[in-house]
């Protein structure tokens, strides 16, 4: 079965679909691991940047221990019955890299992404499209883990790139055709930092439209 990854929010697992069966994940190292590959499945790391971000003050040996381990004890999670050379690798580790397996893996972000384009592009409905596209923003990036130093570039990256597509619905043309959904997504960008002026300024204008 393929897996659904939600990094906006809790950090969460549905297997099949989006309203599949939720696989808990209770021990803070696995759950730190697939968040870090989860902000890297775009640009699979090496078995060295895992090690450095994770365990950084754990000598070279242990560190490489630590993430079998935790690769290990991770894909037992995701598939309970997991046996080497039998079971579907929802987690490829290499030599040289350690990543997600794009065939099996999504994750909401990347949803996010494609609904944007889907957006750009014109040809689907449009307000469907941008409610899914809304909806799909269930909090911050990685939220659970932002103590982790190496979560912060990678959240605000996401952070800015999710800012910089509800925000076109906040305003202009968006805004004169939905402004139900304009308030949605200002409320959204509110939650993500709510000392964002341009979302308090964007609630005022979806408030007035409506």
């Amino acid at each position: 079965d393929r897996i659904l990854i939600r990094s906006l929010g809790s950090l969460r697992i549905q297997r099949g679909a989006a309203d599949g069966p939720e696989i808990t994940i209770t021990r803070p190292r696995q759950k730190t691991l697939l968040g870090y590959l989860v902000a890297r499945i775009e640009n699979p790391p090496s078995r060295e940047q895992v090690i450095e971000a994770l365990w950084p003050e754990s000598d070279p040996e242990d560190g490489i221990n630590s993430l079998n381990q935790s690769v290990h004890q991770l894909r037992r999670v995701l598939e309970p019955a997991y046996h080497d050379g039998d079971s579907p690798q929802y987690i490829i580790s290499k030599v040289d890299t350690v990543r997600l397996d794009s065939t099996l893996v999504r994750t909401d972000l990347q949803q996010f992404r494609a609904l944007a384009r889907e957006l750009d592009d014109g040809s689907s409905n449009q307000r469907v499209v941008a409610r899914e596209l809304v909806e799909l923003v269930g909090g911050e990036f990685l939220a659970e883990l932002i103590y982790e130093d190496w979560a912060g570039t990678f959240r605000a990256a996401a952070h800015a790139e999710i800012h910089e597509v509800l925000s076109r619905l906040t305003d202009g043309n968006w805004l004169a055709r939905f402004p139900d959904l304009g308030l949605r997504a200002a409320v959204r960008l509110a939650e993500l930092d709510p000392y964002d002026e341009h979302a308090c300024l964007a609630m005022a204008r979806c408030l007035q439209a409506t």
